[in-house]
């Protein structure tokens, strides 16, 4: 049931990830209320006593949990004792924290990697999250995710919070991290023309010819998030719920990217290194947001581009 009088008060939000892709465009929309977005500094998720003193000090009444320990498929392959650690360290001190100091209102973001590597059908529905085991190829950051979800569902269920697992699938945009190394497609794809075009080389990329991916924009994202505040108390009852849109193929993509950076010297070597598709149904969340639009792809690509050139001196996290 909906307390109308939580929603009379002052909202009070404290986001963590805030220096994140997510947290940096919804600082962007951040008007409306009391917000914070501490830095790693200020409040130390790997810390249980830093989180209890911010939170103390600054009396938030709504948490954004976006901060995790996050990459691309690499990084996910390369590093899964301390992904599985560090994230399952977080999430129980970031819930624990808000649940002790009366949060009992929040938005927890998940990812698709929390899906079965073989589901029962595609698209693959909020119900299907736990019929099987993750793929490998990110199972410490799927496992932390799945854990995530099932402590929120335990604050609901057995607490009377009112905590919403939102589930994006693959987000790009500005802001993003661009590394090579542990990045996700998008960025590092990016970073590997500009670097390409600078030496004035020849780019060679593995991916399956046919890999489809559903990419949706940080703004999407963070849309999302926003139009979750005020009706959060009926939201949560249909936790969780999938961000998706269209898929696009990989090499398609890496065209377009291309085609942004003048620079088509470039080779596809057809080698598929994670699944070749996972499509998402968004039908919950149409339902949830009949009135939704999502951002252009191709605009949000060519913003993405554009941003990293301009920042790449600066900005960009490399």
């Amino acid at each position: 049931m909906c307390d109308f009088f939580f929603f009379l008060k002052e909202m009070r939000i404290l986001v963590t990830g805030g220096s994140g892709m997510v947290g940096r465009t919804l600082q962007s929309f951040a008007t409306d209320h009391t917000w914070f977005f501490p830095t790693s500094k200020e409040m130390n998720l790997m810390d249980f006593d830093s989180i209890q003193s911010f939170i103390k000090k600054n009396n938030p009444n709504f948490v954004i949990h976006l901060a995790a320990n996050v990459g691309g498929l690499y990084k996910n392959l390369a590093v899964r004792v301390d992904m599985l650690h560090d994230n399952l360290i977080m999430n129980e001190n970031i819930l624990t924290a808000c649940y002790n100091n009366k949060i009992t209102r929040g938005i927890f973001l998940c990812s698709t990697c929390i899906f079965p590597k073989n589901p029962p059908a595609y698209p693959m529905t909020e119900d299907m999250m736990l019929l099987g085991e993750p793929h490998p190829s990110n199972a410490s950051y799927a496992w932390s995710k799945r854990l995530l979800f099932f402590q929120c569902q335990n604050y609901n269920e057995e607490r009377g919070c009112h905590y919403l697992c939102l589930i994006p699938t693959n987000i790009f945009g500005p802001h993003d991290n661009f590394s090579i190394a542990d990045g996700h497609v998008i960025a590092a794809v990016i970073h590997r023309f500009y670097v390409a075009k600078q030496q004035k080389t020849r780019l060679e990329i593995k991916t399956g010819t046919n890999s489809l991916r559903q990419f949706i924009s940080a703004c999407d994202v963070a849309r999302t998030i926003l139009s979750c505040l005020t009706r959060l108390d009926d939201i949560s009852q249909r936790s969780p719920i999938i961000i998706a849109h269209k898929e696009h193929r990989l090499v398609d993509v890496i065209q377009k990217i291309s085609k942004l950076f003048d620079h088509d010297n470039y080779l596809i070597i057809d080698q598929e290194l994670g699944q070749e598709r996972k499509p998402c149904s968004f039908q919950r969340f149409t339902e949830t947001f009949p009135n939704f639009k999502f951002d252009d792809f191709d605009q949000t690509l060519a913003k993405t581009v554009e941003w990293f050139q301009d920042h790449y001196h600066t900005d960009v996290r490399r």
